[in-house]
């Protein structure tokens, strides 16, 4: 059994395994050797050994357990890689088994399904269902978009890419944001011992930002003498006060980083950008980083670092998703992430905390109606289109989500007297489906970036398709799986399916595509941040929602 409890938690018992006992669920008393044997026919070979105590943390507490739970030594085993496997040799032979090529997941495919129909026990039993495994991978029809035109500011031209490698970074270093306003007032909060690369660090986001068209001054300084979290929640009460635009700390930790969020998001209204100690000791590669960082900046105050062309006017694209929140029992986190112009490269966002399905329907209104109210204020009237990516939904939950959701979504719209033409899209990313791009021979390949799939392996009652919108350099690509189940737009598929692959291009914390719309992913990445850090609702003070957008 795998032994999840950290170190410090775990101590030698007073119980012995050849004479602990304890009762069972039907109150008949078994001891530690004979539960083993029973259950899981394992023989506890050490009679002598003692048992080691985990006492239950407080989320265990918060979920029920109370108790202590007693741990088998013989039975536990390491987890992790060990310091004398931290080479990048192990690391790479692991990932090669972690993430199988495309070829390598074939052939394991088609062993399995040779292996099957060679076992007689198998073959009868498939054949009493009328069953039978297919002995090669099944071909089937796609096709796939071109690659999107990615818009830059100051009359640049668009930025392109290939369809075997859908990033466009390098092109974004050297070009223009579409829009963005100066950053006036910075700062910078590190510990003491990290001056050096901080600074060095630091110095150069005004240059690359100036090479983007992103004007950023020179920030103040404010080095801690100790990593303790009480020095950087001092200081970030301080600084505040100062009303800076922007705050960038730089943390040797996830208890920090937690303070830092919930200091600086719930506490006040003050974008900020957190940077790892590790990062900026890394030998190469800081140029790039500062780029990105450089790009995070401009979104979190408000910018729009890029866009695409021929998206459709007068829509307005929402993502939900949903996040159990780590500190609360049967509490989750909604959060709403909804388009407020015509590029849909700004966003609106808002999020609930629901413990059951009414809580959610009543919160969900509310936030549908603020995102609605939020693309009015904006563009002086109502949008003529509604499209939903809501992400988080099983099979078994589609009927609910039509009778429930949906039907909340047209019942806001008349409360603001409007009737939009309304598409909800269910997103699925959890998914087995995969596919492959035959080369010669029998060697296959990823699909590239923009493979549409929506027939032979689409369920015929349903209106879905499956996109692969990403490019990976190791292992197998994932699909994602959308099924249309409201849709009174008057659009064909492939509208819809390109429209969904545009948005794929506009997460602004990557310079490529992602594997859900961009909507999507935002909220995702706010329900997160929320649910495991925050545990309050985020201060809606600021007036850009986009400085919650990213964790």
């Amino acid at each position: 059994m795998p032994l999840k409890q950290e170190v410090v938690n775990r101590k030698v018992a007073d119980y012995w395994s050849k004479s602990f006992a304890f009762q069972k669920s039907d109150d008949s008393e078994v001891s530690i050797k004979e539960y083993f044997k029973q259950r899981y026919n394992l023989d506890i070979k050490n009679a002598s050994q003692p048992l080691l105590v985990s006492q239950p943390k407080a989320r265990d507490v918060r979920g029920g357990r109370t108790s202590p739970a007693l741990l088998v030594p013989e039975l536990c085993f390491m987890t992790g890689l060990g310091e004398e496997h931290q080479n990048p040799r192990v690391k790479n032979a692991l990932g090669n088994n972690i993430r199988p090529t495309p070829d390598n997941r074939v052939e394991t495919l088609l062993k399995f399904s040779k292996r099957m129909q060679s076992t007689p026990s198998v073959v009868k039993e498939l054949s009493g269902w009328q069953m039978s495994l297919c002995p090669d991978i099944l071909k089937i029809p796609a096709r796939t978009l071109a690659p999107e035109k990615i818009r830059q500011g100051m009359n640049k031209a668009p930025l392109t890419y290939g369809v075997d490698n859908a990033d466009w970074g390098s092109g974004i270093g050297r070009g223009k944001l579409l829009s963005a306003a100066p950053l006036e007032r910075w700062m910078v909060i590190a510990p003491l011992m990290f001056k050096g690369p901080t600074e060095e660090f630091v110095a150069m986001i005004p240059k690359v930002g100036g090479s983007m068209g992103f004007q950023i001054r020179n920030p103040l300084f404010h080095f801690l003498p100790e990593r303790r979290v009480s020095n950087y929640v001092t200081k970030l009460q301080e600084v505040v006060k100062l009303k800076p635009s922007m705050i960038m700390i730089v943390i040797d930790g996830d208890d920090v980083y937690k303070a830092v969020k919930k200091t600086l998001y719930v506490d006040n209204a003050i974008p900020c950008q957190v940077m790892k100690k590790s990062t900026l000791m890394r030998p190469k590669g800081l140029m790039s980083v500062a780029t990105k960082v450089a790009i995070q900046m401009a979104a979190k105050l408000g910018a729009e670092p890029w866009g695409v062309v021929s998206v459709p006017k007068n829509t307005m694209i929402i993502g939900y998703d949903s996040f159990h929140d780590t500190a609360n029992r049967n509490t989750s986190v909604g959060a709403v992430v909804a388009s407020i112009n015509n590029d849909l490269t700004r966003f609106t966002s808002s999020c609930t905390f629901h413990k059951n399905n009414e809580e959610l329907l009543n919160q969900m209104e509310m936030c549908f109606s603020k995102a609605i109210q939020a693309y009015q204020k904006a563009n002086g009237g109502l949008p003529e289109r509604l499209i939903v990516y809501r992400d988080g939904v099983g099979d078994g939950q589609i009927e609910y989500v039509k009778e429930t959701e949906i039907v909340s979504i047209q019942t806001v719209c008349r409360k603001l007297h409007f009737e939009p033409k309304l598409t909800f899209i269910v997103v699925s990313k959890r998914i087995n489906t995969r596919f492959f791009k035959p080369l010669s021979g029998s060697k296959v390949t990823n699909p590239p970036s923009g493979t549409i799939v929506d027939d032979v392996v689409t369920l015929p009652e349903r209106y879905d398709f499956f996109l692969v919108s990403q490019s990976v350099r190791q292992g197998t690509v994932n699909p994602t799986s959308y099924n249309v189940i409201e849709d009174n737009s008057g659009w064909g598929p492939d509208n819809i399916q390109r429209l969904t692959y545009k948005l794929t291009h506009l997460y602004f914390n990557w310079p490529g595509t992602v594997r859900v719309p961009a909507p999507c992913q935002y909220a995702h990445k706010l329900a997160y941040l929320v649910g495991e850090s925050l545990h309050k609702a985020p201060n809606e003070v600021s007036s850009c929602p986009m400085k919650l957008g990213f964790p």
